[in-house]
């Protein structure tokens, strides 16, 4: 019986650059380059003139494959990527640096749970990252205005100038410290215009499932301490699993009390 070789393409887990290295590396499979019966994904590429021409439809990204027939007359049957047909949202412009990557969206219009956190870390990102030049410029602005200015022995509210001072430089401090992931936040909605409604859908069912799924913290003790209340640091939807797990067992040893003294 005639086997059949069917190949997948996966957006980002092809180490291609270009189109010839691509196809050099097609041409050695046989029956391939004869019968030219194989689909490019432009996201591959990671080039934006391969990607505004119409390469691979929209209407086709659900069923992403390829297959090469070993005999002419047997008919090629598809290889899908996923059992459930997925769609694809815009191209998402992230911050330099930080990588592309096409999302994948539900039947239902929902985000996948993988893109989900992978946007959401690169979220988290990028309001960290603007959270340092946000707080160097409150402390440079108020310490350079505080050197600038003479001194006046005069006191203020009824304290020493200098304590107002040291206590302006450190407001300002702080407040650049929290206005910096506001900042960050709407510098990464402005890049993922396409993803915000979705992500902020997402957001929601992910923080009820950690509200539903959490462990009581009145169970919390020095050496039971509560793990990750909030679940800021889950990552991806192996870490959530590891988190459940976590919860359950803070559970079962603040229930009967396993590791504690008598």
């Amino acid at each position: 019986m005639a086997t059949r070789l069917s190949v997948n393409i996966i957006t980002n887990y092809v180490p291609f650059r270009h189109y010839s290295q691509f196809h050099q590396i097609m041409r050695k499979i046989p029956h391939v380059h004869n019968s030219h019966k194989y689909f490019i994904i432009p996201s591959v590429f990671g080039t934006n003139s391969l990607a505004k021409k119409n390469l691979f439809p929209a209407n086709q990204q659900s069923q992403a494959y390829f297959t090469t027939p070993t005999h002419d007359s047997e008919k090629s049957s598809p290889t899908p990527l996923q059992t459930q047909p997925t769609n694809y949202s815009p191209k998402a412009w992230l911050l330099p640096g930080s990588g592309r990557r096409q999302i994948r969206v539900t039947k239902d219009g929902k985000l996948s749970w993988d893109d989900y956190f992978w946007l959401r870390v690169r979220r988290r990102n990028t309001e960290r990252a603007l959270t340092i030049p946000s707080t160097l410029l409150g402390l440079g602005m108020s310490t350079t205005y505080v050197f600038t200015r003479e001194l006046d022995p005069t006191p203020i509210l009824g304290q020493d100038p200098t304590v107002i001072y040291g206590l302006s430089v450190l407001l300002c401090f702080f407040s650049g410290l929290l206005i910096g992931p506001v900042i960050g936040s709407g510098v990464w909605k402005l890049f993922h215009r396409h993803e915000v409604k979705m992500m902020e859908e997402r957001d929601r069912e992910f923080y009820a499932h950690i509200k539903k799924n959490r462990a009581d913290p009145s169970l919390h003790s020095i050496r039971n301490p509560a793990p990750d209340y909030y679940g800021e640091k889950i990552k991806s939807v192996a870490e959530y699993r590891k988190w459940l797990r976590k919860q359950r067992e803070f559970l079962r040893k603040g229930t009967f009390h396993i590791g504690e003294e008598e």
